[in-house]
């Protein structure tokens, strides 16, 4: 019995969350409090019936109990889609390109989300207060890496992924004081803010503009380099501008951040080696405006130029 509740379970939550686009307000309410009733009677039912499975796997069941409020946030996304049709008023008739602009940014977001998470547990097991007055007067730097080609379909998703990554810069994030990782979604539907719990330890630590809810900006840049044969042929028949084009960008992204990063340490006297990052971001550009075959090596130099500015690299 206890496998036919978690089927039917299962079952409840994949059928409603496929067809979540096409409810009204109304019935995708209802979802979310079907998917509530689902999880709580499952927990419920567990610890009544089954005293005898042990102490580890009830506390493992009583962990489910998060999901209850996440499954309230399960179409958070959804309902801002909905309520702000701007995406649809520049792509009228091309439900394709909606849904797979839909699918990259909510998956974007939980990108941003983990890697925020990771960065701000990290600055405050270092005690490292430069990185939340970073955060308050240039914002959050958020470098991605790719190794796709530039021909066929790998093109195609070369594209999603750097339109995906240029949205990501129009969302902010906001810090409040409630429980470390507690979250909600408001704003447009592609210009997203990001309220961010940081609890009380890490909240004493911040600059007071964060803690008056400043918005912190995100600027996002992606480097790409293909390195298998589909590259090879892309660079023979003269496809490969693109690969160009996205590194031109996020090269020039980079220099604007690193600019603000180099002023403000500056001014404030910030003690850090500012002439060793220098040194490292003058290769980079001599790199990404070479436009070297396969040169991974960029690639790598960008990683350690990241690593100097944060201390170390997120990786995903």
């Amino acid at each position: 019995k206890l496998l036919v509740m978690i089927d039917e379970a299962v079952k409840q939550w994949y059928q409603r969350r496929v067809r979540a686009s096409s409810l009204s307000r109304g019935e995708k309410q209802q979802t979310e409090t079907d998917i509530t009733m689902a999880i709580t009677n499952f927990i419920k039912s567990v610890e009544t019936k089954t005293k005898t499975i042990g102490r580890d796997l009830l506390k493992m069941l009583a962990s489910l109990e998060p999901l209850v409020t996440q499954s309230r946030q399960g179409l958070m996304f959804m309902l801002l889609l909905e309520e702000n049709k701007i995406f649809n008023s520049f792509f009228s008739g091309t439900p394709e390109i909606e849904m797979r602009m839909n699918q990259c940014f909510s998956q974007g977001l939980t990108v941003i989300y983990t890697t925020f998470h990771i960065a701000l547990l990290d600055a405050y097991t270092r005690h490292d207060t430069t990185f939340f007055n970073l955060l308050d007067n240039i914002g959050f730097l958020v470098q991605f890496q790719c190794l796709l080609s530039t021909h066929g379909n790998e093109l195609t998703m070369l594209e999603d992924h750097w339109i995906t990554i240029n949205n990501l810069a129009h969302c902010n994030i906001v810090l409040t004081s409630e429980e470390l990782g507690a979250f909600s979604l408001t704003g447009l539907a592609y210009k997203v803010t990001i309220s961010f719990g940081v609890g009380a330890e890490i909240w004493d630590m911040l600059p007071v503009g964060l803690k008056n809810r400043k918005p912190i900006p995100i600027s996002t840049m992606l480097f790409t380099k293909g390195v298998n044969e589909q590259q090879m042929l892309s660079e023979r028949v003269g496809t490969n501008t693109m690969e160009h084009t996205i590194n031109i960008d996020g090269l020039c992204k980079l220099e604007v951040y690193f600019m603000m990063y180099k002023e403000y340490v500056t001014q404030n006297n910030i003690p850090g080696d500012l002439q060793k990052l220098e040194s490292l971001i003058s290769p980079i550009c001599k790199h990404a405006r070479a436009h070297i075959y396969k040169d991974v090596k960029l690639l790598v130099m960008i990683d350690e130029a990241v690593k100097q500015w944060y201390q170390r690299r997120v990786r995903g």
